[in-house]
């Protein structure tokens, strides 16, 4: 079964779709670990809750630097130990490292992929990384 872990930044309706995918029996082999919030008071993580879903918030706020705040929530997706992170409404630029811990996610196939987004576009600084990598040939999609 794989331990999934969902990014968040507002209201959760992509979240609760997920959810009820998964107690409808749509989305199989699927256990949801933890949803995780940049903003403290996402009704996300309210969802989470009142579902038996472990629920925690990174807030950028809390950090004095970006590489702290980056540090923070690579640690926090780290503790879960998952096979699948989904950004469902996640409005937050992933950090570098982040990306780079989980480079196989855009691997074609289902056991690699490590971060899937929900959203159809790529965030602004995952397109101007990923795209030299792709037009060079070392990235395969």
């Amino acid at each position: 079964m794989l331990k999934v872990g969902v990014m968040v930044s507002g209201g959760g309706t992509n979240l609760q779709a997920i959810i009820d995918g998964v107690h409808s029996g749509v989305i199989t082999n699927a256990k949801l670990e933890v949803v995780i919030s940049n903003k403290k008071d996402a009704y996300a993580l309210t969802r989470a809750k009142e579902n038996g879903i472990k629920a925690e918030s990174v807030c950028i706020k809390d950090y004095a630097t970006r590489d702290e705040f980056n540090k923070a929530l690579i640690g926090t997706i780290d503790s879960y130990n998952l096979d699948l992170i989904v950004l469902a409404g996640f409005l937050v630029v992933l950090p570098e490292e982040l990306i780079n811990k989980y480079n196989n996610f855009v691997k074609p196939y289902y056991d690699e992929i490590k971060i899937l987004n929900q959203h159809n576009q790529l965030l602004i600084k995952q397109r101007d990384m990923l795209l030299p990598r792709l037009m060079s040939g070392k990235l395969e999609v």
